[in-house]
C-alpha cells in the first residue's frame, strides 16, 4: 500500500466511513 499517497478521495472515503481524521492518521 502506498501510505505516502493520500488523495482527497481517500479522505472523503474515510469521512464517509465515519472515522475521525485523527484515526485516519493512525491508519497510515
Amino acid at each position: 500500500m502506498d501510505s505516502k499517497r493520500v488523495d482527497e478521495e481517500d479522505l472523503v472515503m474515510n469521512i464517509l466511513s465515519g472515522l475521525p481524521v485523527e484515526e485516519y492518521d493512525t491508519l497510515k
